[in-house]
């Protein structure tokens, strides 16, 4: 949780430096839709609505606007912690110091920068709390959620797994007509109409695979960490057209198993959360654009696979091993991709474990009382 608020201070500082997060920001809130994210532009996952969103940070003098800003990534980041601690918390009200060390600094990766990642995770955890729960207001948490960064999108598919079919549709429509009304009042229907038409081209501009099947490079693709942009930099030594089989084949591969779970899962009650948890690291590992911040959003893992104790009694080398993987959101804020990759494929594979476990588990009491 300090983590955090640091950050968005730290963030808070940096507006008054004109870092280029907060000035892409200035750019959506003063500019058309279509100059700040055109064809050639960066657009990095976010749908036209967004821009209606931060505009009442610039429509109010500069300090207000961004003490606002950062009061709201640092309420995220806060409320991210109470969620993970009622949710996600693996045995025991204490959380153990590299985890609470590991928490801390991917929340500062989150906010000082001045991103979005922060709120749209607290709305994602708060979704699938209130959509567990059959709340339709999890279904408005969840279109905002992706409206403000499109990643969790991936979850709509997932709460269909999970026999959430109705509220996930409801979330869909709320996300869509949360983006077109909001373009529509900055921009006019015609700007927005079109905004979201060209939006899935932008997006697959992005691809970094690209580079292996048309020789073009993605503007974003220098700062690209992702686990496919890292196997696109190798093609060199391991040849272009293995390491674009490569890349589909872990994609697809990848989201056929969790697709598989999910429908396991989707047939058992209570959900385990080891699901979500599961998801939201696939989303991170499967991801074809991913920046050092983005640990935060392995963070629902983390925390549910995490040890319960870390006593004395605990081999030397387990803690050792953690306290490496608490450190390793450090690694990556360097812009080394390596960290960021193998903590990304770690996680995942950790709570692929955890999840089969639990199903094997409740199929076994399942069968024991039948």
């Amino acid at each position: 949780m300090a983590g955090g608020i640091v950050g968005a201070v730290r963030g808070l500082m940096k507006t008054a430096h004109e870092w280029p997060e907060w000035i892409y920001w200035e750019q959506l809130a003063t500019q058309s839709w279509g100059e700040v994210a055109g064809a050639d532009q960066p657009v990095f996952g976010y749908l036209p609505g967004i821009a209606a969103l931060v505009t009442p940070f610039f429509a109010v003098p500069h300090p207000l606007g961004a003490i606002l800003f950062a009061t709201m990534n640092a309420a995220s980041c806060v409320g991210i912690v109470m969620l993970l601690r009622a949710e996600f918390r693996s045995g025991g009200k204490v959380v153990q110091l590299p985890l609470a060390v590991m928490t801390s600094y991917s929340l500062y990766l989150a906010t000082q920068n001045n991103q979005l990642v922060a709120p749209s995770m607290y709305l994602t955890l708060l979704a699938y709390r209130l959509l567990m729960r059959r709340s339709w207001f999890g279904s408005v948490a969840l279109g905002f959620a992706v409206l403000i960064k499109t990643l969790p999108a991936t979850l709509f598919l997932l709460f269909t797994f999970l026999r959430r079919f109705r509220l996930a549709f409801v979330g869909g429509l709320i996300l869509v007509a949360a983006s077109v009304g909001l373009s529509t009042m900055t921009e006019g229907f015609e700007v927005a109409f079109d905004a979201h038409a060209a939006y899935p081209e932008q997006i697959k501009a992005q691809d970094p695979n690209l580079v292996l099947t048309e020789g073009v490079e993605p503007r974003s693709f220098r700062s690209n960490m992702s686990l496919q942009a890292s196997i696109v930099r190798l093609a060199p030594w391991i040849g272009e057209t293995f390491a674009l089989i490569l890349n589909r084949t872990i994609f697809w591969g990848t989201l056929l198993f969790v697709c598989y779970l999910a429908f396991v899962a989707g047939k058992r009650e209570p959900i385990p959360n080891a699901m979500f948890a599961l998801w939201i690291a696939w989303t991170t590992l499967a991801a074809p654009f991913g920046r050092y911040y983005y640990v935060a959003l392995l963070l629902p893992a983390l925390w549910l696979c995490w040890p319960a104790g870390l006593t004395r009694d605990r081999a030397r080398w387990a803690q050792v091993i953690l306290w490496l993987l608490a450190l390793t959101p450090i690694a990556t804020r360097s812009g080394n991709a390596v960290p960021y990759v193998l903590l990304t494929i770690f996680t995942f594979g950790w709570c692929a474990r955890r999840c089969l476990r639990e199903l094997r588990g409740r199929a076994e009491q399942t069968g024991a009382t039948a």
